[in-house]
């Protein structure tokens, strides 16, 4: 199997739930339960972390180096150019993991890194799962060429879009379809239905999967009710052109020496 390196978006600055990454899950913040999670994968070989500079985001610098994995600090508004940077022992495959993302199913990661190996695809994700479970894989080529041309605000505020719109894309289906849950930690009520679910399934280890929590939702309808009105924020499809290049000197002249000079 081709190893993977996952790479963890994270801030403590969130508009709805500010230092969520941070909080209590059954005695370890959110993050921990991610990273242990994410180990448990059979296709991941290295984990990053992906960070801002900013005086808030020290504390996860600080458990990064706590639980052994690298941590890069980066522009907090450029996300894109974070991402890519924390990217620099260019990986085959690279698996983007949101730290909103403390169900995230191992197998999942597992099968969906195997489906992006036999793709003719820049990017694969995973479809009809619950918000907050799903898991997309691209290669570092495909990184560093949204790197090089992503121009609009929005295709750098976040690491996707620029793929989207113009790589090849597939699409890994998860059956059967648990779509109508969310599973993602953004709010207080997701906190909420995400800490009754650890309760319930999680003992110490991390053995409980998405069959595992649908289960328990299709049992307790009155748990997934607690969340259910919540809109999800949607990333923009197109905004006005403008560029926000801000990355450090370094990233600057990885891309001149890795990008430019191949066209």
């Amino acid at each position: 199997m081709v190893k993977a390196t996952a790479i963890i978006q994270a801030r403590m600055s969130s508009s709805r739930l500010p230092g969520k990454v941070m909080m209590d899950l059954c005695g370890k913040p959110v993050l921990s339960h991610i990273i242990e999670r994410l180990r448990l994968c059979a296709s991941v070989e290295n984990i990053v972390l992906a960070t801002t500079v900013l005086p808030e985001d020290v504390v996860l610098d600080t458990i990064a180096a706590e639980l052994g994995i690298a941590c890069y600090r980066g522009s907090s508004d450029d996300v894109l150019s974070r991402f890519y940077c924390a990217a620099q022992e260019r990986p085959e495959q690279i698996v983007r993991i949101c730290a909103d993302s403390p169900l995230l199913d191992i197998g999942i990661v597992d099968a969906a890194v195997g489906y992006y190996s036999n793709a003719k695809a820049d990017i694969v994700k995973t479809v009809n799962m619950p918000l907050g479970l799903g898991a997309e894989v691209f290669s570092y080529y495909a990184l560093e060429h949204a790197y090089a041309h992503a121009l609009k605000a929005y295709q750098r505020e976040h690491v996707t879009p620029y793929m989207y719109e113009n790589m090849l894309v597939d699409t890994m289906s998860v059956e059967p379809n648990s779509a109508k849950y969310r599973l993602t930690l953004d709010t207080k009520e997701d906190l909420q239905v995400i800490q009754m679910l650890y309760t319930e399934l999680y003992k110490g280890k991390h053995d409980f999967f998405l069959e595992d929590i649908v289960r328990v939702l299709d049992e307790n309808p009155e748990i997934a009710k607690i969340n259910q009105h919540i809109q999800q924020v949607k990333v923009p499809s197109t905004q006005s052109d403008q560029s926000v290049y801000d990355q450090s000197e370094n990233c600057k002249q990885t891309l001149i020496d890795n990008v430019f000079a191949t066209g």
